[in-house]
């Protein structure tokens, strides 16, 4: 898509209001799940894999309001990368371990904020503003064209985006042992050097050891964060919660363990609004990769 185009429709979909900017969003979730896309069948095979205890009704109730809050996060990202922070900043509403978080703020120690793919993970650095941008840390999109649009957008909510590779990871460590703090998503599948499977609703997943090596090397705190998207466009909600036992340890075995289950909790508060069509785990333990085109 060129870039002309695309910056036309984030300045359509920022200049609606967050509820009409967000029945946009739900209209492409819900094609995504009636026109039965690839989006959908990787939504199913993930609901599968996790959930083998659901009824089918349950699984195609959660999987298509997955969809819909996906595209929902989709439309409401350019209308946050637009909007005027202290416009976002009134529709956020911390209701849970806001003690957490200030506590963690006054501390000399650095701070990790762990972000899942739940709700609107685009928002969760705006209470973590203190005295200057959030470092965050992101892959790259494959689409090239998006990127500086994103990262302005980001950079609008204050947040300095960094890439995850080498001289990022060299950054966030200095940023860490300087005491400031630092956001990430815990649920991406890393690379193989960093690595390793653990656990998640059941499923073996190819889960990273970069947290809790952060964690264990600087010795900041770890708090995983989520932004609970509200009905009918009023906002966010947003809950801290501390992560499990040995999320800092040097076996990975136990830091990944410890990292997917906090991650479960996380998801356990609204599975609806999970990126399920994410493909978390495509790459299996022997080394293949899962066939997501179709579901069994």
């Amino acid at each position: 898509m060129p870039v002309k185009l695309i910056n036309l429709v984030a300045s359509t979909l920022a200049s609606l209001s967050l509820p009409m900017n967000h029945r946009v969003g739900a209209i492409v979730g819900w094609l995504a799940w009636t026109c039965k896309t690839s989006l959908r069948t990787v939504t199913e095979i993930n609901l599968d894999l996790c959930f083998p205890e659901w009824s089918e009704q349950q699984k195609q109730r959660v999987g298509k309001a997955s969809l819909i809050h996906t595209g929902k996060a989709l439309s409401e990202s350019f209308w946050l990368w637009k909007r005027p922070i202290d416009e976002v900043a009134r529709k956020i509403t911390i209701v849970e371990g806001e003690q957490l978080l200030r506590d963690a703020q006054q501390s000399s120690a650095g701070v990790l904020a762990a972000t899942p793919h739940l709700g609107s993970w685009e928002v969760c650095c705006i209470p973590l503003i203190t005295d200057g941008p959030v470092t965050c840390l992101y892959q790259p999109p494959r689409n090239t064209i998006m990127e500086p649009i994103t990262i302005s957008g980001r950079m609008n909510l204050g947040a300095k985006p960094t890439p995850l590779d080498p001289g990022g990871i060299k950054h966030v460590l200095r940023q860490l042992k300087h005491g400031e703090l630092v956001g990430l998503l815990p649920d991406q599948e890393p690379d193989e050097q960093n690595g390793h499977f653990a656990p998640l609703f059941g499923v073996s997943a190819n889960t990273m050891t970069l947290l809790a090596k952060f964690a264990n090397k600087t010795g900041a705190r770890v708090l995983f964060c989520f932004a609970e998207r509200l009905p009918k466009g009023r906002g966010w909600q947003i809950r801290y919660r501390l992560p499990s036992d040995n999320i800092d340890s040097t076996d990975k075995s136990l830091a990944t363990a410890a990292l997917n289950a906090t991650v479960e909790q996380c998801i356990s508060t609204c599975p609806e609004q999970y990126l399920w069509n994410y493909k978390r785990f495509r790459r299996l333990p022997d080394g293949t990769r899962r066939n997501y085109r179709t579901r069994s």
